[in-house]
């Protein structure tokens, strides 16, 4: 099974593919619409392939890829308010997505927790990467790497580099097996080493973590209806009034505002 995600503007952009028999599945689930922005639209898939996670500019799922079914988190998210950043911890334990932190069931744990003067002159680029086992989170930014927190999304570390970070990749690369990152650097155009095995785990948490499963999450942020089915594709800011988001530096700039009844449209269609 290989899923793909196709560009355009709005168009249908979520299918899998069946690579033996070349059938081809539509979930009639359209892009957000923001043009060449929409290259930073990617998946996550976990390791035994049961689950592809998305990030469509702010509303997250993943895909059973068994039974076709889509899945949200229990928190009220929706598309085209906010990034495309998405990362899948190599023990499959943490998922982090446009600026939140998951458990694998999509159970919201936390989200970036900067305070006013972490989040003062600075810019984040796409890659963000999480450790193996999903307790430190590498955020790259213009000319750096924030290390957060991957449970309580708290910042533990800013790294300055000597170069600037690549706006047009994904600019972090990680193996899944320890903390040395590959940066990609300038225009895309070069690569560096950054060694982070020196920088410790943050202690355990004084509670004990559990997992929460699909129809009984540890935490309900939203109405207790989970369907996807009959949404509306809306822009609401749902973030806690604490948030303080970093921008993403991207190559362009959408020059086309989205129009109504993209927005509005039911979602799924």
């Amino acid at each position: 099974m290989v899923t793909v995600i196709a560009q355009g503007s709005g168009a249908d952009q979520f299918f899998k593919l069946n690579t033996t028999t070349g059938a081809i599945v539509d979930y009639h689930i359209d892009g957000p619409g923001g043009e060449a922005n929409d290259a930073y639209l990617r998946n996550a898939i976990s390791s035994d392939n049961s689950r592809v996670f998305y990030n469509e500019q702010g509303y997250v799922f993943y895909v059973d890829t068994a039974t076709d079914t889509l899945f949200r988190p229990t928190l009220e998210e929706w598309c085209c308010y906010g990034d495309y950043e998405l990362t899948l911890a190599a023990d499959q334990g943490q998922f982090s997505a446009n600026s939140y932190l998951y458990d694998f069931n999509l159970n919201p744990e936390s989200y970036y927790a900067l305070n006013d003067r972490e989040v003062m002159n600075i810019a984040y680029v796409y890659g963000a990467k999480l450790s193996a086992d999903g307790s430190l989170l590498f955020q790259p930014s213009t000319n750096g790497i924030d290390v957060l927190d991957g449970r309580l999304g708290n910042l533990l570390n800013r790294i300055a580099l000597s170069g600037s970070l690549s706006s047009t990749d994904d600019a972090l690369v990680a193996d899944g097996n320890d903390n040395v990152l590959i940066a990609i650097t300038g225009s895309g155009d070069g690569i560096a080493i950054v060694d982070l095995t020196s920088i410790m785990d943050p202690p355990p948490l004084p509670y004990a973590r559990k997992l929460g499963s699909k129809s009984t999450p540890i935490i309900s942020w939203r109405r207790a209806d989970s369907s996807i089915q009959n949404q509306p594709k809306r822009r609401t800011n749902t973030f806690p009034s604490t948030d303080r988001r970093i921008p993403h530096v991207t190559k362009s700039i959408p020059s086309a505002s989205r129009t109504t009844s993209n927005r509005e449209k039911p979602y799924p269609r």
